[in-house]
């Protein structure tokens, strides 16, 4: 994915992938990245509605498929290095969410997500 040049880039970006994030999530990220009077709790909470209200329909409840939340924040640490701190607060906030019986405590598939997608380095052919 290209990087984006300002945030409202990076969400049309988004938004217009062929997998896109739904629409609460964009609108939290545009939040969390403009709006400084919403609090952090609010905005992950619009993040992660969408999961939260598909919860009843996972194979397994306390492991929700939070691949596009992951993959969308994955991109804004990428592209938007000076958030750093607010992504932090992102993550820390999401572990707080009571919604889904706690099941962000233990951030579904975060390792494996930025395990496999995490590393963006460019490795030098030899």
């Amino acid at each position: 994915m290209p990087f984006a040049t300002n945030y409202d880039e990076f969400l049309t970006t988004q938004a217009q992938d062929d997998y896109p994030p739904p629409p609460e999530m964009l609108s939290a990220f545009k939040k969390l990245f403009s709006d400084a009077s919403t609090p952090m709790s609010a905005i992950v909470k619009e993040a992660a509605s969408p999961i939260i209200a598909n919860i009843p329909n996972e194979e397994s409840p306390d492991w929700p498929d939070c691949t596009l939340l992951w993959r969308t924040l994955k991109e804004a640490v990428d592209q938007f290095t000076e958030d750093n701190d607010k992504f932090v607060d992102f993550m820390v906030e999401l572990q707080k969410l009571p919604d889904g019986d706690h099941v962000f405590k233990q951030l579904p598939q975060f390792r494996n997500h930025w395990t496999e997608f995490g590393d963006t380095s460019i490795m030098p052919l030899t």
